[in-house]
């Protein structure tokens, strides 16, 4: 868990610090990606910063109608996949494993999961 959270405007920038190290992010539009640009943003705020030990640069999944899928699997019993939440997986976790722990429990849980479906895109 971060203990500190920053978020900076220009660019859209915003950094976890954590106990010994940090994380940066930040907004991927329209598939540019560029950890340049976040360094120099991040560097706006924290002028005095050294050079980062690692970088790490990947996109997240998200489906073409930013909903994810939901639902067990057809294929192999006992797997439920949930995945596709892009930025907001953590935004969406607690309503997931919610989902998920109906799904779990009572095989078939008391959501309407149409929506969710991966065979929607057919």
């Amino acid at each position: 868990m971060p203990a500190l959270n920053i978020s900076a405007a220009q660019p859209s920038v915003a950094v976890s610090a954590y106990a010994f190290s940090a994380g940066v992010s930040g907004v991927l539009a329209a598939g540019f990606a560029d950890t340049a640009l976040l360094d120099r943003g991040v560097r706006k705020l924290f002028p005095d910063l050294r050079a980062p030990a690692t970088q790490w640069l990947g996109f997240r999944l998200s489906l073409r109608d930013s909903l994810p899928v939901i639902e067990p699997s057809r294929r192999h019993p006992g797997l439920i996949h949930a995945f596709g939440h892009g930025h907001l997986g953590m935004t969406l976790a607690a309503v997931t494993s919610l989902i998920v722990a109906g799904l779990v429990e009572e095989g078939n849980g008391a959501w309407d999961l149409t929506a969710f479906r991966v065979n929607r895109f057919r």
